[in-house]
């Protein structure tokens, strides 16, 4: 099961899970934002809804993107407070921000601990959490991994060496960690180390990323053939930022 949009499906499938059936489940809020009124609730009501009304269907795991990796754990949410074992969730460089303000929480209070956060184990839910690795020379890190953990979910972390979130997107990303994610469904772990372990990903990002966490400051000849090795068409936002500290 995918989430967040179905525009990846072809790429899991041809990618990462080339021996398991992918379904996309689409919640039309035709006009609404994603943090417009209870939007974004509703679209995981509705996906559970439709899970729970296939009779004897269980996904082994869901996936989703970015915000649609919190929905992708919403949705497992609501399924357990129906009655089902949790699903694991792979989530793509997907935060837990609707969980850490009180306002959101108060709009999924009914499938949270009574007695807020508590240990992975206990609540049941699990995450495959993909998540852009911390530079070595650079203080601020995402810590989408901990935002999890505070959240009570029981967390396995890979972290990719790439400055784009939109990588979590591509082919590239996919092929270097599938091996991963595929062990992740069948044993619940992934055979690397969460703490140690960093996937290289041959995309822009990632090459600039290998740039900036290098132990040497990069040459101009260094920027130039970055800077010529671009796709055509839109940068990514994370690319702009970085090239400020090689400017």
């Amino acid at each position: 099961l995918v989430g967040g949009g179905s525009h990846y499906l072809g790429l899991i499938a041809a990618d990462v899970l080339l021996d398991y059936e992918i379904w996309a489940i689409a919640a039309d809020f035709t006009g609404a934002g994603r943090w417009d009124d209870d939007a974004w609730v509703g679209c995981a009501r509705a996906i559970a809804d439709c899970l729970l009304a296939f009779d004897g269907f269980r996904p082994r795991a869901m996936i989703g993107f970015s915000f649609g990796g919190f929905l992708g754990w919403l949705v497992d949410r609501y399924l357990v407070a129906a009655g089902w074992d949790a699903t694991p969730m792979i989530n793509l460089d997907g935060g837990a921000l609707p969980v850490t303000h009180d306002i959101w929480r108060r709009r999924i209070a009914s499938v949270l601990p009574a007695d807020g956060p508590t240990d992975g184990h206990i609540s049941g839910a699990r995450m495959l959490l993909l998540q852009r690795a911390s530079m070595t020379k650079f203080a601020s890190a995402h810590h989408r991994d901990l935002d999890w953990t505070n959240q009570g979910v029981s967390v396995t972390t890979l972290n990719c060496r790439t400055v784009s979130h939109l990588d979590f997107l591509r082919p590239e990303l996919f092929v270097a960690v599938r091996d991963a994610i595929a062990t992740y469904i069948e044993t619940g772990a992934t055979g690397f180390d969460s703490d140690t372990s960093r996937f290289d990903v041959e995309t822009a990002g990632g090459r600039l990323f290998r740039m900036l966490d290098s132990g040497e400051l990069p040459t101009p000849t260094d920027v130039r053939g970055f800077l010529a090795a671009l796709p055509s068409g839109p940068v990514d936002p994370e690319l702009r930022m970085g090239l400020l500290f090689v400017a």
